[in-house]
């Protein structure tokens, strides 16, 4: 019992951080432009689903921003990035999010949007890395209403 009450006493203190887990990732779109067939364009959307979850059984836990980016697996270019913001989870409880980073790569200059369509048109497939930074903090109990 007092194993329980001193885990119970040190959640007060020293609360578990919002875990963000990635549940899937979806390629929306992803075409290779070619009206200009010696600069290729890229246009993308990948779609990621989020699950926000909040260990801490006795408090409610802010999440105040989720940041992912992504690059090309084989280089370590960075093609884009999405955040998602403020987000307020329950105490052990979850809540699914959907980021959406559309037109990753579209920034890139002409060679390397070249390069990478190149490899996609010839693999059928592109390897990312994916990077998940994310920040939560004990919501504030006392809020001013306007």
């Amino acid at each position: 019992i007092l194993g329980t009450a001193g885990l119970g006493l040190a959640q007060m203190y020293a609360p578990w951080p919002v875990e963000c887990d990635a549940i899937s990732v979806n390629a929306r779109r992803f075409k290779v432009d070619v009206s200009d067939f010696w600069a290729p364009r890229l246009q993308s959307t990948v779609q990621f689903v989020l699950e926000l979850r909040n260990r801490n059984p006795l408090r409610a836990m802010v999440l105040e921003s989720c940041k992912l980016e992504v690059f090309e697996a084989a280089t370590g270019l960075r093609l884009g990035s999405v955040q998602q913001g403020p987000a307020l989870v329950s105490p052990f409880n979850s809540r699914p999010v959907t980021l959406a980073l559309k037109d990753f790569g579209s920034s890139l200059p002409p060679p390397e949007q070249r390069r990478i369509s190149e490899l996609f048109l010839r693999h059928k497939a592109l390897l990312l890395t994916i990077v998940a930074t994310s920040l939560s903090k004990i919501p504030s109990s006392s809020s001013s209403s306007s």
